[in-house]
């Protein structure tokens, strides 16, 4: 009979264990694989986590968007108001109906002059 190495039984009983912890780890991934609602449930939970990353970043950026229009419009707003306030719009600007009814009347004139003249001729 022959006499086995301690060390050489040792290092074996640490490959088995090592091959077992191995071979635990593969079919724990088997097992994973085939769990198809598991899987599903992952799958939905990711595409669920991205929906809800996007629609944060677009909420962001309407709300800078927004920002963006409310001070322009703020400016635009202010710019208009500065020359307004400090000038009398009303002065420049005619009145065309009266104009219009003045000019009718002169024209109205002008005809009842010129028949009255060619009746008396």
């Amino acid at each position: 009979m022959t006499q086995e190495n301690p060390m050489d039984a040792q290092a074996l009983r640490e490959e088995i264990e090592q091959t077992r912890a191995d071979l635990g780890e593969t079919v724990a991934a088997l097992v994973a694989k085939t769990d198809v609602k598991a899987r599903t449930k992952d799958a939905v939970t990711s595409a669920a986590d991205q929906a809800k990353d996007k629609v944060r970043a677009i909420r962001e950026r309407a709300a800078h968007l927004a920002t963006v229009v409310e001070e322009r419009a703020g400016a635009r707003a202010t710019a208009v108001r500065e020359p307004a306030a400090t000038h009398d719009v009303r002065a420049g600007v005619r009145r065309p109906v009266k104009v219009a009814a003045i000019a009718t009347g002169a024209a109205l004139i002008a005809v009842a002059i010129y028949l009255l003249s060619r009746r008396r001729s």
